[in-house]
């Protein structure tokens, strides 16, 4: 069974943002996997459970259907709206099959297509504060390099002597409901309607080779880790005439121990003693683009928080909490200044 959302931040159904927020910064802080007793798996927990629970639309839905509201995104789960109707248990698709592709001889695709691609792509944090350009190197079928794709040695093509240019053929079949066409693709030419005079050597006419490409990718400011980029038609070539895959580049963010993140804030806990928070102070803090100053007030309580802008993710803040260390141990002279000084407040 699922876990409950709401006891994963250890929050009521009730709760408001603010209260969902301060409860997923304290758990994040205490169970980060760079944290000396952290948890990796339990961080995660938190997260997915924030991502939720902080959007209100994705909050609504889970409320509504619980964690297969989240699932299958809302109503009508999986395959809604995409649900097969069957009669004496054939498919609406096994019909058209036995009538040849539908009726009237409608064509059916069977142009090949290439194999999808899947890489890795691992990041820092702060690489994603902003949108940067990429190079990745894929291994697969690509366009031949001698031919360029054509299949045919000097480029020299003619017409296809099966579909006679046409790039399809018409199949005749008969069935108890009388004679049905089928157009399909020619697989002679693939659909080309026209074939190599002469195969080239190197690809032996298909049009593509196993090789190595490098190709340039625009990764968007503020990924997440886990996310999956699509790209389409970038992926392995299928042979001359064929369609191409597809592309999936799996998007893995380092945790940086200095940060939790919040979206596209990211939030750093600054331990300042009891005098500094009283009287106020500078403290040196670390940005995702080097380390730099900022003002602690006086009279700075703990949990307060200073934000400095556009020093996030994307546009997002850096969020300063403030955690007030006091002194477990102090000697007689400090006890007594501290007592004078209780007089005086």
């Amino acid at each position: 069974m699922a876990k409950d959302l709401y006891d994963v931040l250890g929050v009521p159904k009730n709760a408001s943002q603010d209260d969902i927020k301060k409860a997923y910064r304290k758990l994040a802080h205490q169970h980060h996997p760079d944290k000396q007793g952290g948890d990796a798996s339990r961080f995660k927990e938190i997260n997915e459970a924030y991502q939720v629970l902080s959007d209100s639309d994705k909050r609504k839905r889970y409320d509504q259907f619980g964690s297969a509201g989240e699932q299958f995104s809302g109503f009508g789960g999986a395959n809604s709206g995409s649900q097969d109707f069957h009669f004496g248990g054939v498919s609406f698709e096994d019909i058209f099959d036995m009538f040849g592709g539908g009726f009237g001889g409608q064509t059916q695709s069977q142009r090949p297509r290439g194999n999808d691609l899947v890489v890795s792509l691992d990041m820092d944090l702060k690489d994603v504060a902003h949108s940067f350009e990429e190079q990745i190197e894929l291994k697969g079928y690509f366009e031949c390099n001698l031919c360029h794709g054509s299949g045919a040695e000097d480029g020299k093509t003619q017409q296809c002597v099966t579909c006679k240019g046409s790039g399809q053929v018409r199949e005749s079949s008969r069935s108890l409901f009388g004679n049905f066409v089928r157009v399909t693709i020619c697989r002679e030419c693939n659909g080309v309607g026209t074939i190599p005079v002469k195969k080239c050597k190197q690809c032996g006419g298909s049009g593509h080779e196993k090789t190595k490409k490098t190709l340039s990718i625009q990764i968007p400011a503020g990924i997440h880790d886990g996310e999956t980029l699509v790209i389409r038609g970038r992926g392995e070539l299928a042979s001359r005439g064929g369609e191409p895959g597809d592309l999936y580049i799996r998007i893995r963010v380092k945790n940086d121990p200095r940060f939790v993140r919040d979206r596209n804030n990211i939030i750093y806990n600054l331990h300042v003693g009891f005098v500094d928070a009283v009287l106020g102070k500078e403290f040196e803090v670390p940005t995702l683009e080097g380390n730099t100053t900022t003002k602690v007030p006086a009279g700075s309580t703990h949990g307060a928080e200073l934000r400095m802008k556009g020093k996030g993710l994307a546009g997002g803040d850096e969020i300063i909490q403030i955690f007030i260390d006091i002194p477990k141990k102090i000697s007689n002279k400090a006890k007594k200044m501290l007592e004078d000084l209780a007089k005086e407040l």
